[in-house]
Formats: structure tokens, sequence, C-alpha cells
């Protein structure tokens, strides 16, 4: 079975989509269409978590408003604060409840599939050093 955090999945989501891309064994790619379904499930689920979080925060910490009741945002997607001690205490506590997101195991209900079926498969070393879990070591 394979276990990774939510955080290292995000840091791996661009990867696996440039080698989901690419020409696979059939193994191979049906093997990385089951671990695609469960990263898409687990990262709908992660980013719905993470606007509550924010959602919850902006209203906690009184997010400026616009007068039409919406928060105000900046150019970068940021709310706006009152002052600066109040958006740093914001970002701590956003730091903190992200964190916790982010560590929160995702188990993949199979075994890491041999490096060896990837013979052939013209792939990116870097790609192929971003998803080493789910590949057995070269022996």
């Amino acid at each position: 079975m394979i276990k990774l955090k939510m955080i290292d999945i995000l840091k791996k989501f661009s990867a696996l989509k440039d080698f989901t891309n690419l020409p696979l064994p059939v193994k191979v790619s049906y093997w990385m269409g089951r671990a695609s379904n469960i990263i898409d499930r687990e990262l709908e689920t992660y980013y719905t978590e993470n606007s509550k979080i924010s959602a919850k925060l902006m209203e906690e910490f009184h997010a400026l408003k616009n007068e039409d009741g919406t928060y105000q945002i900046d150019k970068d997607g940021m709310p706006q604060w009152e002052t600066p001690e109040i958006k740093a205490k914001a970002d701590a506590e956003a730091e903190k409840e992200l964190k916790v997101l982010g560590d929160i195991e995702v188990e993949f209900p199979f075994e890491p599939l041999d490096i060896n079926l990837l013979s052939g498969v013209n792939i990116k070393p870097a790609t192929l050093g971003s998803l080493e879990e789910f590949f057995t070591p070269l022996k």
C-alpha cells in the first residue's frame, strides 16, 4: 500500500499529469488511472476544505467587506484586513490549519508498480523522481 500526505500530492500533481499523458504500457496506464481517480477525489475534498478554512478565517478575523457585503480581495486573491496585526494573526492561523490539512494521509490501496514496466517509455528524470513512491526501486 502507498501512503502520501496531501501536501506531497499537491507537489507531485503536475508531474503526475505529465506522466499520465505519456504513451504508457496498458498495465501502467490502468494503474495510473486508478491512482489519478483517487488523487482527483482527494484534491476536490482538499480544495473544498481549504475554502471553508478561508471563509471561517475571514469571518473570525473580520476581513474587510465591500458595500455589497462581499469580502475585499486584492489582485492576488487575498482578503484585505483592517490592520497588519490582524493580517498577521489570520495568516498564522491559516498556516496552522493548512498544515493540518496538508498532513492528512491518503492511502492508495495497491502496491507500487515495478519500475521495469517503464522500459522504453521516454520519461523525464525529474518526472520519474517526483513519482518515486509509485514505483519499486531498480534492482
